[in-house]
């Protein structure tokens, strides 16, 4: 049996079917959907998920305004998000590589847990594998962004299988 797609290039294939529709309908991608637990941390994020980018109407000169992320938070999960919305904005916009958005709306609201990963499904991480996500990163000459990135792709490593 000749397999002509893994794991890897079907999540690919997804994320570039899936990412256009929900950018154009919530100006969210599944990048930042899956980055979540590093944005706001674990805690907040078993108990939170942003729901979309609210972005303003557009300028007459076309000029690009950011966005309010809003977040759907459970009861204490909101209260502490909306403690950290200028930690959480900084962040995004470090993930994002711009500044995609100025503030954080919380909403509270009943959030399922079967949309979250379950806790300790993480592996340690092989210093080979450090060593790539560093050598990946070292190109990117903004520091903040360079660590955020750093921290993504172990975090990513350490998930997978």
């Amino acid at each position: 049996m000749n397999r002509k797609h893994g794991p890897k290039q079907v999540a690919s294939l997804t994320s570039k079917l899936v990412d256009p529709l929900l950018a154009k309908r919530v100006g969210m991608s599944t990048a930042l959907m899956a980055a979540w637990p590093e944005i706001a941390g674990q805690d907040i994020a078993a108990q939170s998920r942003p729901v979309k980018i609210k972005w303003p109407a557009r300028a007459s000169d076309g000029e690009f305004q950011p966005g309010t992320l809003i977040v759907a938070a459970n009861a204490m999960a909101a209260l502490h998000l909306q403690h950290e919305t200028g930690q959480i904005v900084e962040r995004v916009n470090t993930f994002m590589g711009y500044t995609a958005i100025t503030a954080v709306k919380v909403e509270q609201r009943s959030v399922t847990q079967a949309a979250q990963k379950p806790a300790g499904s993480s592996r340690p991480l092989a210093k080979s594998d450090t060593k790539r996500i560093a050598e990946a990163v070292r190109p990117v000459e903004n520091e903040r962004l360079q660590k955020a990135l750093k921290a993504m792709g172990e975090s990513v490593m350490r998930k997978q299988k």
